[in-house]
C-alpha cells in the first residue's frame, strides 16, 4: 500500500472512529483537534483519564511524562493499572493505548518525568498544559514547569481530588498564574490543612481523613474522583483549543476561579480563589501611626473630592499633601513620612553609642556615622578607584548616579529571574555568577574595580539576595581581589526572608544571618530611616582600616551633617534596635499577607513577596495604557481615587527599563497596616480590574525633566 493510500486510510479511520463526535461537534472541529498537542504532566489517575478522554475527542498529539510504574495501590483508581501492567511505565503504557485508539497520534513519551533539565523540551510543541504531577513532586519543579507554560503562551490546567469530585484550576497565559495555587497546594500538604471552605462543599468527614494523610504525600481516594476531574481537565482543553468556533462556546474557567464539583452532594460552582484563603488569624495591632490610617470606607462624594485635589496638584500623587490621602505607602522611609515621630519622642536620652551598635548589628570592625544614606552612598562611591566597571545587581538609582558621577562604568548582571515578574524565584536579588566569572576572567577582568550588591532589593520587589549568591561572589572576587560592597539598607528584611527561603537558615537568629550577610563583604552603605525608624542618619561600615580612613576624612572636610539633635535621634533609635528588628519580621509577614489578598483578587503582583512592600505589574494591569502615556502614574492616580490610596512608581534600573518593567510600588512601613487600612488597598485595587479598560492614560503637561520629573512632574488625563 503506497504512502498516500495509508494516509487516505488512517484519515478515513480517525473520521470513521470520530463519527458520533463529529455529528455533535462537526468535521472542522474534529479536524482542527487532530492539528492539537497536549501536554499531560502526570500519567496517574487524572492525567490517564485526560489523555483517553481526549483522544477520543481527536486530539492528534500528546506529550506524555511520568517516571513511575504501576503498583497495586494504583489499581483503585487509574485506567491503566490492571495485573497485566504493574511494574510498567506509565508514560509508556498510555503511549501504547492511546496507539490503540488512533494509530496515527503523535506521541513522545518522557519516561524519566518531568526534570529540571527537561522541562523545555517537555513543553516544546504543545498546545496546552494538563498538570497531573504527584504531590510529592516538588514545589519548586511545578513552580518552573507553569512558568515555561506562560511564558509560551498556553493555558495550564490542574485538578485535586476530593471526595466525589475535586476543584479544578486553569491558568490564562495572560491572566493570573498558577503560581499562589501552586503555593497554597505547597503550604495544605506542609500543614496537613485544608481550606474550611471546602467543607462546605465536600463531606467534612472526607476532607478532614484527606488532611490527616495529605502530609504523607498521599492521600485517600476513589475512582469517581479522577475519573471526573480527568473529564473536566478535558472539557477546559478542549474549549481553550477550538475556541469560539464551538456552538455554545464560553471562555476556560480560569483564575482567580475555580470550578468545584462533588457528585455525592451534587454541587457543581464557580468559587472565587479568595474562597479558598483562611482568614488569617488577626496580628496583634502595633500604635497607629499618621501614615496608615484610614477614613470611613470611600463614597462617590469622597472619590470626587479626591478627584479635585488630584487635579490641583496636577494628577501627580506625589504632590498630594500628606493630610489628603487616607493610606499613604508612598515611601518606607521614616525621614519622609510627615509627623511619624516628633524630635520629643525619638532623641531620648541614651548612653549608647552609634558605632558601637551598628558594630553589633552589621559586623564591621569601623563605622562613619552621616545624616543620611544617600550621602553614605556617595562616601562608599568615592572609595572605588574611578575609570573601571562596577559589577551590580539592581541598584538603587542614586547608588547607581553616584558611581557614574565618579566615572565608573556601572555593569547590571541581574540574574535572569530577576526580570520575571511571575516566576517563584526566591531569590531575584541575586548576581548572576556565571555573567561575573566571565567578565572576571575575560579581557576585561582587569577594569573590574568592585561589586556592588544591594540587599532586598527595591527595584525587583524588595526581593532577597541569598547567602548562597553572595558567598559565591565573595569566593570569586576574591580570586582578583576585588572588594564586594553592600547596600545593606534593609539587611533584616533581607535575612528574614533567607531564614525562611533558603536551606540550612531556618533555626537562625536574624541578627546572626545579617552579620553572615556582611561577612561576604569588604563595606556597606546604609540608612537608618527603613529598618531602625529613625528620622535621620545613614552610615559607610568596613572592616578596612584604610577604607575608614578615608571615609572619615571626607566627612572631616565635608561635614557629616548631623548636630547634636541628629546624634541623639540616631542614638535613640539604635537603643531600640531589638524593636525594629521585631517589626522588620513582622513587616516581611504582612508584605507576604497583602501579595496573597492582591493576588487572590486577581490583582497582578510581583512574585513572590519581597521585604518591605507589594509591588504591581502595572503591564498586567493596564496592558491597553501605553509607555507614552504613562500607565504608572495613571494606575497610582486611580488607586488614590477609588481608595484614598497613595503608592508611588517604582524606580527602574536601566535593564528593566529596556525589558519594559513597569511597577507600582505599595511601601509598607515599620508598624504595618492595621486591617481597616489593608481592606482599603485590596478592595481599592480589586474595583479597578472591573473597569480598567475605561482608564485611558495621561498626558505630560510639565515639570521639569529626568528624574526629578517623575515627582514633580503635571500632568493631565486622556479622554479618548
Amino acid at each position: 500500500m503506497s504512502q498516500t493510500q495509508g494516509q487516505t486510510a488512517n484519515t478515513d479511520y480517525f473520521h470513521t472512529f470520530l463519527n458520533r463526535t463529529m455529528l455533535m461537534l462537526g468535521q472542522e472541529a474534529v479536524d482542527t483537534l487532530r492539528t492539537k498537542t497536549v501536554a499531560v504532566a502526570g500519567c496517574g489517575g487524572q492525567g490517564g483519564s485526560a489523555c483517553l478522554t481526549l483522544a477520543r475527542m481527536g486530539v492528534g498529539g500528546f506529550i506524555l511524562a511520568d517516571p513511575k510504574p504501576f503498583d497495586e495501590p494504583d489499581i483503585n483508581r487509574q485506567w491503566a493499572a490492571n495485573l497485566t501492567t504493574l511494574g510498567r511505565n506509565k508514560a509508556e503504557v498510555y503511549d501504547e493505548l492511546l496507539r490503540q485508539i488512533n494509530p496515527d497520534v503523535r506521541v513522545r513519551a518522557h519516561t524519566e518525568g518531568i526534570t529540571d533539565a527537561n522541562v523545555t523540551d517537555f513543553l516544546a510543541g504543545a498546545d496546552i498544559l494538563i498538570d497531573c504531577l504527584d504531590v510529592a513532586v516538588a514545589p519548586a519543579l511545578r513552580a518552573k514547569m507553569f512558568a515555561g507554560a506562560r511564558s509560551a503562551g498556553l493555558y495550564a490546567a490542574t485538578g485535586a481530588m476530593i471526595s466525589f469530585g475535586g476543584v479544578m484550576a486553569v491558568a490564562a497565559p495572560d491572566g493570573l498564574p498558577m503560581d499562589l495555587i501552586n503555593a497554597h497546594e505547597d503550604e495544605s500538604i506542609r500543614d496537613s490543612h485544608l481550606p474550611k471552605f471546602l467543607e462546605e462543599i465536600f463531606v467534612p468527614e472526607f476532607v478532614r481523613r484527606v488532611e490527616r494523610t495529605i502530609g504523607q504525600f498521599k492521600a485517600p481516594s476513589i475512582a469517581v474522583s479522577p475519573a471526573l476531574l480527568g473529564l473536566m481537565l478535558s472539557t477546559e482543553a478542549v474549549v481553550a483549543l477550538l475556541g469560539s468556533s464551538m456552538p455554545g462556546w464560553r471562555p476556560p474557567v480560569c483564575l482567580p476561579n475555580l470550578m468545584v464539583v462533588d457528585l455525592l452532594r451534587m454541587t457543581y460552582r464557580v468559587a472565587k480563589l479568595e474562597e479558598f484563603m483562611d482568614a488569617p488569624a488577626a496580628p496583634a495591632q502595633p500604635p497607629a501611626d499618621p501614615s496608615v490610617e484610614v477614613a470611613s470606607p470611600p463614597a462617590e462624594a469622597a472619590q470626587a473630592a479626591r478627584r479635585a485635589v488630584l487635579s490641583k496638584v496636577g494628577w501627580n500623587t506625589n504632590l498630594l499633601p500628606h493630610e489628603a490621602v487616607q493610606v499613604d505607602l508612598l515611601t518606607d522611609s521614616w525621614s519622609e513620612i510627615p509627623g511619624a515621630q516628633t524630635d520629643e519622642e525619638i532623641a531620648r536620652p541614651t548612653a549608647v553609642q552609634t558605632e558601637d551598635v551598628l558594630r553589633g548589628q552589621l559586623g564591621y570592625r569601623f563605622f562613619v556615622p552621616v545624616f543620611r544614606g544617600r550621602f553614605a552612598e556617595s562616601l562608599l562611591a568615592r572609595t572605588i578607584r574611578p575609570g573601571g566597571i562596577v559589577v551590580c545587581n539592581s541598584l538603587f538609582p542614586t547608588t547607581r548616579f553616584h558611581m557614574q558621577s565618579g566615572g565608573l562604568d556601572v555593569r547590571e548582571l541581574a540574574c535572569p529571574q530577576a526580570f520575571d515578574a511571575i516566576a517563584d524565584a526566591p531569590f531575584k536579588g541575586d548576581l548572576d555568577i556565571a555573567a561575573l566569572g566571565e567578565l572576571l576572567f575575560g579581557p576585561e577582568g582587569q577594569k573590574v574595580r568592585a561589586v556592588y550588591m544591594e540587599l532586598a532589593v527595591n527595584a525587583t520587589g524588595g526581593h532577597p539576595v541569598s547567602a548562597a549568591n553572595l558567598r559565591a561572589v565573595r569566593e570569586l572576587t576574591a580570586q582578583r581581589g576585588i572588594p564586594v560592597l553592600l547596600d545593606t539598607t534593609r539587611a533584616f528584611e533581607n535575612a528574614e526572608l533567607v531564614r525562611q527561603r533558603e536551606p540550612g537558615y531556618a533555626d537562625r537568629s536574624l541578627g546572626s544571618i545579617v552579620r553572615e550577610l556582611c561577612a561576604y563583604s569588604d563595606a556597606c552603605a546604609g540608612s537608618l530611616t527603613k529598618d531602625f525608624r529613625c528620622r535621620v542618619g545613614g552610615y559607610v561600615g568596613t572592616n578596612h582600616m584604610e577604607m575608614f580612613v578615608g571615609v572619615r576624612d571626607l566627612t572631616l572636610a565635608m561635614g557629616d551633617g548631623l548636630d547634636a539633635a541628629g546624634f541623639a535621634a540616631m542614638r535613640a533609635a539604635l537603643a531600640r534596635c531589638a524593636e525594629w528588628n521585631a517589626q522588620s519580621q513582622a513587616r516581611v509577614a504582612q508584605a507576604a499577607n497583602l501579595h496573597k489578598e492582591l493576588a487572590a483578587r486577581g490583582v497582578a503582583v510581583l512574585s513572590p513577596p519581597g521585604g518591605h512592600g507589594v509591588f504591581i505589574d502595572v503591564r498586567a494591569m493596564l496592558p491597553h495604557v501605553t509607555a507614552d502615556r504613562f500607565p504608572a502614574q495613571t494606575l497610582t492616580n486611580e488607586l488614590f481615587i477609588a481608595a484614598g490610596v497613595r503608592g508611588s512608581e517604582n524606580l527602574i534600573t536601566p535593564a528593566q527599563a529596556e525589558s519594559g518593567t513597569c511597577l507600582l510600588r505599595l511601601a509598607l512601613p515599620l508598624g504595618g497596616l492595621n486591617a481597616q487600612a489593608q481592606s482599603a488597598v485590596v478592595e481599592g485595587l480589586a474595583s479597578l480590574l472591573d473597569r480598567r479598560q475605561s482608564i485611558r492614560g495621561l498626558r505630560r503637561t510639565g515639570g521639569p525633566a529626568g528624574v526629578l520629573g517623575q515627582f514633580a512632574g503635571t500632568f493631565a488625563p486622556i479622554a479618548d
